[in-house]
């Protein structure tokens, strides 16, 4: 299947589950919403990405310096320049592929950029999983519930980093080839493992804080929930089924709009601006991509 064609069924499938989501609300109301949002908060939010790239940069950094060792500034500018690349079709893995072309042993640096995005979402499953019990638990996530939560998620990466051996020996990763080869990847420590689920956790909390603000610009009260919500959508918009997550973040935050019984259409709203927001940073990148194309 050419690139051409799976790019216009990923469109397709998300405006699929924009109408979907659309068809049962109030369109005048999210337009009237729109009006009325506070430009403000919008901006705050719009700089707020630069935080949340470097987070990603740096998360990234842990593994990709046992190669070469660039400063923070330059991988925040490759970091950008892939997420503009990975616009024009190439999805997530292209992002990466798109990484390895600044450095010598570009098969490795592959190789370590791919292991980070598995890492990655081995802590943000982590993370949902531990906000979901503690939830299932005491019914609600406040202060010393979120505490609690994020106790039990460095009990958990404390286990799997002690136990990682054994998990890929018996566990269901070892029939995974995928995870087999990058399990060949040597020189990655306990040290560096618990460093990369530090830094991953605080992209999350980067994250929620970002997602708060624009919700709180559609007026939509603030609650520690939505950390339950925010794993998912990463984990989800990240899988190769729609354009640049579009439908598959409406529809869960829909979802968790009327499980908290919120506004539909301001959250929806949120979700679009989310998207937009977003969609204009990564459009950005092509600054830093002009700036590295002469030495790829």
């Amino acid at each position: 299947m050419n690139k051409t064609l799976k790019f216009f069924l990923k469109l397709l499938l998300s405006l699929v589950i924009l109408v979907l989501v659309l068809r049962s609300l109030d369109i005048d109301k999210i337009f009237e919403s729109f009006v009325n949002l506070n430009i403000f908060v919008i901006l705050i939010s719009f700089f707020f990405c630069f935080f949340l790239l470097f987070f990603m940069t740096y998360k990234w950094k842990i593994f990709i310096d046992k190669i070469e060792n660039h400063s923070l500034v330059n991988l925040y500018k490759i970091y950008w320049a892939s997420d503009f690349m990975g616009l024009f079709n190439l999805g997530s893995l292209g992002s990466e592929a798109y990484k390895m072309f600044s450095f010598n042993n570009k098969k490795y640096a592959l190789a370590l950029s791919l292991v980070d995005k598995m890492y990655s979402f081995l802590w943000y499953f982590l993370l949902f999983l531990c906000v979901f019990i503690i939830y299932a638990i005491f019914q609600k996530i406040l202060f010393w519930e979120l505490i609690l939560a994020l106790f039990l998620f460095y009990f958990f990466v404390f286990i799997y980093i002690h136990f990682e051996s054994l998990i890929f020996k018996y566990g269901l990763i070892n029939r995974l080839k995928y995870f087999k080869k990058l399990q060949n990847v040597k020189g990655i420590t306990k040290k560096r493992l618990l460093k990369h689920a530090t830094i991953a956790l605080l992209f999350k909390i980067n994250v929620f804080i970002f997602y708060s603000i624009i919700l709180f610009a559609v007026g939509v009260e603030f609650n520690l929930l939505l950390l339950l919500v925010l794993p998912l959508i990463t984990i989800l918009t990240t899988l190769p089924i729609s354009f640049q997550g579009l439908g598959v973040r409406e529809y869960v935050l829909l979802m968790y709009a009327n499980f908290m019984g919120y506004d539909t259409e301001a959250v929806v709203l949120a979700s679009f601006l989310i998207f937009t927001i977003y969609l204009f940073f990564r459009m950005i990148g092509f600054i830093p991509f002009l700036i590295l194309k002469p030495k790829l």
